[in-house]
């Protein structure tokens, strides 16, 4: 199911313009997940480790400003598509962002709701892939992607993996670590974990890290 946030996408009507040769697709996985109360103790979260969050979210957006206009970013979310209209409806803080970056991105950005399981469906990457190929974009088997989101431990490499493998690109997915639950955590902690977290991954699956940034 390929859903986006305003159910017709900002820009982005069919025909609207020449087909574009995408360099680079961004995945952001699970936005909203670390707040989500029925997912993690929201009580064990500090203010300050509240704070951290907001400055992530504030990252996602920042990406999205320097993405270049042959870049698509592919959502996908934490929530069902009914959960996340409820949750844009309730300003919440992830909807909010996501709603700020489909103002940047336009088009470029296609939303696609945990209806389906992206996790390890075969067809995990399909609807989203002909979903821009009908919004006027070509994508090649040699294109770039990145992902980054929530959590670097868990479902980011993992979703990421499959999304690769299933769409048979021929490079490998380059996670960006510091666009990820690792920026509001101890940075010496996480770089600790992050190298055999790295050699658990990059040898075996269709993903990479790239080194922790400040």
């Amino acid at each position: 199911m390929v859903e986006n946030l305003l159910k017709r996408p900002i820009g982005g009507e069919s025909g609207e313009h020449l087909p574009v040769r995408v360099s680079r697709i961004n995945f952001l996985i699970h936005p909203g997940y670390l707040t989500d109360p029925d997912k993690v103790d929201l009580q064990a979260m500090d203010s300050f480790t509240r704070v951290k969050y907001r400055l992530l979210l504030g990252k996602y957006v920042e990406k999205a400003k320097g993405m270049r206009n042959d870049e698509l970013l592919f959502v996908f979310t934490h929530a069902t598509a009914e959960v996340l209209e409820e949750d844009i409806n309730e300003n919440k803080d992830y909807a909010r962002t996501l709603l700020e970056m489909q103002k940047i991105l336009g088009s470029r950005m296609l939303v696609i709701p945990h209806d389906i399981d992206v996790t390890y469906s075969p067809r995990a990457i399909n609807p989203v892939l002909e979903e821009a190929k009908r919004r006027g974009f070509k994508i090649t088997k040699d294109v770039e992607t990145n992902a980054f989101g929530e959590t670097l431990g868990s479902c980011v490499p993992y979703i990421t993996d499959n999304l690769n493998s299933r769409a048979g690109f021929t490079k490998k997915t380059i996670i960006l670590p510091e666009l990820t639950d690792i920026a509001i955590n101890d940075p010496e902690i996480w770089q600790r974990s992050l190298n055999p977290l790295s050699n658990k991954f990059s040898r075996q699956t269709r993903v990479t890290f790239n080194p922790l940034k400040n």
